[in-house]
């Protein structure tokens, strides 16, 4: 299963930064596979290797990126089954 982050606004955290917020708290079970950054958004592209724990690995990635204080319309689009949620949809 992958996940892509789209992060809107302005460049407030470096891309690396959010990469490894990503390795150090969900370790050997996601990996960064891609990402990117612009004047008005940051992406990174997360590949989920556990898929019967994927909802909460989901929720895991959303609170890693509300406490880097990303926006709560930080989206995410999920692949297998393909939808999309917005972090405020799965912070706790």
């Amino acid at each position: 299963m992958y996940v892509d982050v789209y992060i809107p606004g302005p460049k407030a955290l470096e891309r690396q930064d959010i990469e490894d917020a990503i390795a150090d708290i969900l370790g050997e079970r996601v990996e960064t596979v891609g990402a990117g950054s612009g004047l008005s958004m940051v992406n990174v592209d997360i590949e989920i290797f556990d898929s019967e724990r994927s909802e909460d690995l989901l929720r895991e990635i959303a609170n890693t990126l509300h406490g880097l204080g990303v926006p709560l319309d930080t989206l995410l689009k999920v692949t297998d089954p393909d939808r999309q949620m917005t972090i405020a949809e799965l912070v706790l």
